[in-house]
């Protein structure tokens, strides 16, 4: 069973970051399947790293995007996706050095709650900024 599902009132409005994050709720529910299946750590490690990685290229897409809109809550925002990612970071660092006790816990607690959290209340703030005005009615 998944731990995240992807629904429509999770979108931002752009396509792109859209596919972002139900990227990054697959990569997730990845990462969860693994540790309930009790993979090892070979096997673990990379779908972190790709975890990691995914979520660091849609960090620089989305505030990209924020900076062109002249977004004003950017720099909060960033803090936000620098917490994390130090937090991810964090939990994979544990992992690969064998402290697992709690794992799957702390997964469940910063995805469940923070990513879905971040993308229905900060990520939908932006919105406005991302989507541009609407387009004016043909003549």
């Amino acid at each position: 069973m998944p731990l995240l599902n992807w629904s429509p009132d999770l979108s931002v409005g752009v396509d792109a970051l859209d596919d972002d994050h139900r990227q990054l709720f697959a990569l997730v529910n990845q990462v969860h399947d693994a540790i309930q299946a009790g993979c090892a750590e070979p096997l673990l490690a990379p779908l972190f790293d790709r975890l990691v990685d995914y979520a660091r290229e849609h960090f620089r897409r989305e505030e990209a995007l924020m900076d062109e809109g002249h977004y004003p809550g950017l720099a909060a925002h960033r803090e936000e996706h620098l917490l994390l990612a130090t937090r991810v970071h964090e939990l994979r660092r544990r992992f690969v050095g064998g402290s697992v006790e709690n794992l799957n816990l702390e997964l469940l607690v910063l995805f469940k709650t923070w990513l879905t959290s971040h993308i229905r209340i900060s990520d939908l703030q932006y919105k406005p900024y991302v989507i541009g005005p609407p387009a004016a009615p043909l003549p």
